[in-house]
């Protein structure tokens, strides 16, 4: 990460996320931003900001903030593959999503529970800007995340 400012800026956001006590709207992009838009982030930064404690906490005690974040992230991926990467900053993004997937994903799939998460639909109350098709491969679900609780649906 660049400097000892957008270290801090990025450590910020990942405790705003970890102490929010009701789920973040996905449409806040100032708050998602901040994970992938604000600062120039390297895998070790990621992986030494956002310790696992951390994940797991947010795991467990606001999964629809977790759920946001990554298909937020995603979807940073999916434009930018979409339209391609023209500028340094747009290159930058996708890279900061996917250091950033690359930290939480394990400790996704660790949990039983969220075993089928990439391969569920949110609802639209959640997600609004993720539709169906966006993903058209992956619906088959065992896990939808509401906006206050993970429900299987088994």
């Amino acid at each position: 990460m660049g400097s000892g400012d957008s270290k801090l800026l990025f450590r910020k956001a990942v405790i705003q996320l970890t102490t929010k006590t009701q789920p973040v709207e996905a449409s806040d992009d100032a708050f998602w931003d901040q994970f992938w838009c604000e600062t120039y982030t390297t895998i070790q930064d990621v992986f030494t900001l956002v310790p696992a404690a951390e994940i797991r906490a947010v795991r467990e005690e606001s999964p629809s903030n977790l759920a946001t974040l990554c298909y937020k992230a995603v979807e940073k991926m999916v434009q930018g593959a979409s339209v391609g990467v023209p500028t340094e900053k747009e290159r930058q993004i996708v890279l900061n999503c996917t250091r950033l997937l690359t930290r939480i994903l394990p400790y996704i799939f660790e949990d039983p529970d969220w075993r089928g998460f990439f391969w569920s639909t949110m609802r639209s109350s959640v997600a609004p800007w993720l539709s169906p098709c966006s993903f058209p491969s992956l619906i088959c679900s065992s896990v939808q995340i509401t906006k206050t609780t993970m429900l299987r649906t088994d």
